[in-house]
């Protein structure tokens, strides 16, 4: 222990070192968030929230702001307008596409900020509100559009959050509550259990975090599709709206089902939900009329509720 006359350097030493020791124990779903800047955009705007200064960017109507992202991680969108009585409780909508093929609109309505500034000239900006996308691995071109606005321009600030998994090999299957009947699915040589989503219908998971949850959706792939079938699953975490995948059905050359010789599985479509601290219930649901959705969830097994909810 350091005495009471140490130097002031031995001090930041051991706080260094401790701060050290905490980070190394933080687990990988607590990583912090980074801010990123778009490539182009109309401008900077400092905006003062609560006497705290924060950089946003400024879309103009009918333009675009593109960013480039590495995955797979979470791109959280902070979006504000100018607040006026001539706006407020009216809606915006910004516009999303990933490499111009996926794509969104969040709609949000224009309310009151409790102290929300333009730095240049005190004037009022809009609540913030914040959306998320989810990118998958590799490099993506974003692009950032504002639409049906009562306002001309909105103000931006984007976070990054990359993903880090923890190992494939630690990974245990984790069986929806509401678990029915599975369907054995063979993939090159591996048999694997898969929960099958009806349309329409709900399956639910419950898992301990932090942690990842790690997806595998494959769609039932009939005889009448061809190409490309684009789908979307949407996760709910406790109930509330979490987050909307878009994700992609194709063909597989490798699966076959052992119990259903009719169709096959489309190839397996990985996402990776992030678990905050806590005990948390997912709900999957898929509206795709006359089709069905193949899903497999896998995490550490120290993330599972109890051992009945695990195989190995």
């Amino acid at each position: 222990m350091l005495s009471r006359s140490a130097p002031r350097t031995g001090s930041r030493i051991l706080l260094i070192g401790l701060l050290a020791l905490v980070l190394a124990g933080t687990p990988l779903a607590r990583k912090l968030w980074s801010a990123i800047g778009p490539e182009e955009h109309a401008g900077k705007v400092p905006v003062m929230i609560n006497g705290k200064e924060r950089l946003y960017w400024r879309l103009k109507k009918d333009a675009e702001q593109v960013l480039r992202v590495t995955g797979p991680g979470t791109l959280r969108m902070i979006s504000r307008v100018p607040l006026s009585s001539r706006v407020k409780n009216k809606v915006y909508k910004i516009h999303w596409s990933l490499d111009d093929a996926d794509s969104g609109v969040f709609e949000h309505k224009i309310r009151k900020a409790q102290s929300a500034l333009r730095k240049t000239d005190s004037k009022k900006v809009s609540r913030g509100r914040s959306n998320e996308i989810e990118i998958p691995p590799g490099q993506h071109l974003i692009r950032v559009g504002l639409e049906e606005s009562p306002t001309s321009v909105a103000y931006l600030r984007y976070h990054v959050r990359l993903m880090a998994p923890v190992s494939k090999a630690r990974n245990v299957d984790v069986i929806p509550v509401d678990h029915g009947s599975g369907r054995m699915i063979q993939a090159g040589d591996a048999v694997v259990e898969y929960h099958p989503l009806p349309s329409g219908e709900e399956m639910h998971v419950e898992i301990n975090g932090p942690t990842f949850l790690k997806v595998i959706s494959r769609l039932d792939w009939n005889q009448t599709m061809t190409g490309t079938q684009k789908y979307t699953l949407r996760v709910y975490e406790d109930g509330l709206a979490k987050q909307s995948y878009i994700l992609k059905g194709r063909p597989s050359n490798s699966s076959v089902y052992l119990d259903k010789p009719d169709t096959l599985p489309a190839r397996g479509e990985v996402v990776y939900i992030e678990v905050p601290e806590g005990r948390h219930r997912y709900t999957f649901g898929f509206q795709e009329a006359g089709r069905e959705l193949n899903l497999r969830f896998l995490a550490p097994p120290e993330a599972l509720i109890e051992e009945v909810g695990t195989r190995n």
